[in-house]
């Protein structure tokens, strides 16, 4: 089991990806410690992310330290227009900045096609449940391969205007981590690459499954 686990993530404090890493992560394997290192943006992450989860292992003593961003950002316009837009590029680049570590071998990279909401999309019993209302249950259909949604984050939108009305919004940092919440296992989200990837490296097993229940995580829901 990993003791302390270091997160190197792209979003911002307390962000969406913060929120529903330190989730999976509880759920998952609750008596790992995490700590986290917001970058703010995929550029941050890409210029002193390595040096981050450097740090990770030899000043915090992280057991391991995961690198996570997604393949396609909020912001990815923000960024160099000649950036590669293929994992296995962006993995290369910072394998390269790894390979002048000597903590190579604790650093673990993690990309996600395309953005986070495709692991929030990956489960159809957590989008139904938590778009379900008791006079109106949502029957929201399976994606089979939600890595292949060129647009996760405008598909969860356009659920949240179809089943909560059209001024609803989708807020990453809050939703995101309470959809997360209601999956009842990883069945689902382990048929997506990057999720199976996370299973392989905190547990060792592409099949693992949730040992605590989402209620676990009411903290990191909470409106604040």
């Amino acid at each position: 089991m990993i003791q302390k686990l270091g997160l190197v993530l792209e979003c911002c404090r307390e962000g969406a990806d913060e929120r529903v890493l330190r989730c999976l992560v509880r759920r998952l394997s609750p008596d790992t410690q995490v700590v986290v290192r917001a970058m703010n943006d995929k550029g941050s992450l890409f210029r002193e992310g390595i040096q981050a989860a450097e740090a990770l292992v030899t000043i915090e003593k992280c057991d391991r330290v995961f690198v996570v961003w997604d393949l396609h950002p909020e912001w990815e316009d923000e960024l160099d227009p000649k950036r590669a837009i293929k994992c296995k590029d962006e993995c290369e680049e910072l394998r390269k900045q790894l390979a002048k570590v000597e903590q190579e071998d604790s650093i673990d990279l993690i990309c996600i096609i395309k953005a986070l909401e495709t692991w929030v999309l990956a489960d159809e019993r957590a989008l139904s449940e938590y778009f379900s209302t008791p006079s109106h249950p949502a029957s929201i259909p399976r994606i089979r391969k939600p890595q292949n949604d060129q647009d996760p984050k405008g598909h969860l939108m356009r659920l949240f205007t179809q089943f909560k009305g059209r001024n609803a919004r989708y807020t990453d940092r809050l939703d995101a981590v309470r959809i997360i919440q209601k999956a009842p296992s990883t069945n689902r989200l382990s048929k997506v690459p990057s999720f199976k990837r996370l299973l392989e490296k905190l547990l060792g097993n592409p099949h693992a499954d949730f040992v605590r229940c989402g209620g676990t995580c009411d903290d990191l829901a909470a409106n604040n």
